[in-house]
């Protein structure tokens, strides 16, 4: 799928969407990467995850490790690559990586 998104669409001025901790629910980059599609709307699904050999990892448009949630150094990291990145959407399916975000760490994404 990602060999015909690329030629369907081109990525740079794409809608970006980010799944953090998406492990091995490859479905749901599928689902988003589907309705992109169908919609006609250009644009990438990023998996942003710390285990690098994850199937979501090979299943994304584009892959991005991070440290993982609890670690010390995330919050920095994550800051950093979303300034530089800008994504449109971002979901986590971790429950407990929303926690973090909640205490602080969302709403300084929001404003980034």
């Amino acid at each position: 799928m990602k060999c015909l998104r690329k030629k369907l669409f081109g990525m740079e001025n794409g809608l970006k969407i980010v799944v953090a901790s998406s492990g091995q629910r490859a479905h749901y980059i599928e689902w988003f990467q589907q309705a992109l599609i169908n919609q006609g709307i250009p644009g990438e699904v990023i998996a942003m995850e710390y285990r690098t050999n994850s199937l979501s990892m090979r299943v994304a448009d584009r892959a991005v490790a991070m440290p993982a949630y609890n670690s010390a150094e995330y919050p920095k990291v994550l800051l950093d690559w979303v300034e530089a990145e800008r994504p449109d959407l971002f979901l986590s399916l971790n429950d407990y990586e929303l926690n973090v975000h909640s205490q602080g760490l969302g709403p300084v994404m929001k404003v980034v």
